[in-house]
């Protein structure tokens, strides 16, 4: 036996194993660096829908309280009704920023059911803004136009705005549904 030709084999075949190693281990390194960066991203844009989802809920909710003490029959003493449709304007506009701001991190079906429970607020407004018209002199009429709003203020509203809630809670809790 040639002990020469053994100690080039077993350092040319060492050589060639670590070189190989190396090279897998660069690969496997650039590929988790990558994979790393895809989690930070996604980590990031979660948590900015998180946050647009919170605000949006929180001025879409807040702007069906006031269009419902807007609508309702009867104030307790101290309150100032006077006061509800600049606090709902207010509320819907802070909501409709919101969405603007976040239209793009968001899902298309939180966005289709945002538009609709926009567009159902403002029916409900329009039918208050009726009733208290005071070119409408029926009594009758004005009083459809106040069950109209009643009915989209304590009804309709509440049935979208839980689907929108049923809809973010689906997305901001997506990570622990997959585990």
């Amino acid at each position: 036996m040639n002990w020469e030709q053994l100690a080039i084999a077993i350092v040319g075949s060492g050589l060639g194993t670590t070189i190989v190693g190396l090279l897998f281990q660069q690969r496997i390194s650039r590929n988790l660096e990558t994979q790393k960066a895809f989690l930070n991203q996604s980590s990031r844009v979660h948590e900015r829908q998180v946050d647009t989802l919170t605000k949006l809920y929180e001025h879409l909710f807040k702007a069906q309280a006031f269009l419902q003490l807007m609508a309702a029959t009867a104030h307790f003493e101290g309150e100032k009704p006077e006061e509800y449709p600049g606090l709902f304007v207010k509320s819907l506009t802070s909501a409709r920023d919101e969405l603007l701001t976040g239209r793009l991190i968001i899902t298309p079906e939180i966005i289709r059911q945002c538009d609709a429970l926009f567009n159902k607020l403002w029916d409900g407004r329009a039918e208050l803004a009726w009733a208290h018209h005071p070119a409408i002199i029926d009594g009758n009429q004005r009083a459809k136009f106040w069950d109209r709003a009643q009915a989209t203020a304590y009804k309709e509203i509440p049935k979208l705005l839980q689907q929108i809630e049923a809809s973010a809670r689906a997305v901001i809790h997506e990570d622990q549904i997959r585990l």
